[in-house]
């Protein structure tokens, strides 16, 4: 997985599945345990961190609308020198869930 500078997707959810964009530069934070100062496998840190990082993020509701977007998204930057990087995490992000675009 790339370190820096990369147009993510992430996929969150059980039932019903939301995808956001981001442009991240170090998308590894998502597994960092910042109260033990280490790497972590721990879901529960995993979707608090994703929150954090895709919180302000818009929520697509198909993978196939939320390509399009990234991939408009990473040609804009031909410099990250990555392709589109896809994230899932079976938790739901309800917390920062505002708006949804239909695909």
């Amino acid at each position: 997985m790339p370190v820096n500078d990369s147009i993510c997707i992430l996929e969150t959810g059980t039932d019903v599945r939301q995808y956001r964009i981001a442009h991240l530069v170090d998308v590894k934070a998502c597994w960092w345990d910042r109260k033990r100062e280490c790497h972590t496998d721990d879901p529960d840190v995993i979707i608090e961190n994703a929150r954090d990082m895709w919180g302000s993020c818009f929520a697509y509701s198909t993978l196939e609308l939320a390509a399009v977007v990234a991939v408009k998204l990473a040609e804009k930057h031909p410099d990250l020198g990555h392709d589109v990087v896809f994230i899932s995490i079976p938790r739901e992000f309800e917390k920062y869930v505002d708006q949804v675009a239909e695909g």
